[in-house]
């Protein structure tokens, strides 16, 4: 929702599912396996790795949305 006001999205909860089902659509799939000890560690790295195209993925859900809303 942070992203949405920033970008002047209406923030109902129908935009909202259909940009995070926008996003989440458009984002490749990814699955790991870990042990309790290191899911912390893992997360760092995915966090890292992937919020520059998490955000690119986000800011394109927005826009569509945005333009041709669902209500």
């Amino acid at each position: 929702e942070e992203y949405m006001e920033k970008l002047g999205n209406c923030t109902c909860s129908r935009c909202v599912a259909d940009v995070k089902a926008l996003t989440l659509t458009r984002l490749p799939a990814k699955y790991i396996v870990a042990e309790p000890d290191a899911v912390s560690p893992l997360l760092n790295f995915y966090s890292n790795k992937y919020s520059q195209q998490v955000t690119v993925e986000l800011t394109k859900a927005c826009s569509s949305i945005r333009e041709n809303p669902h209500h």
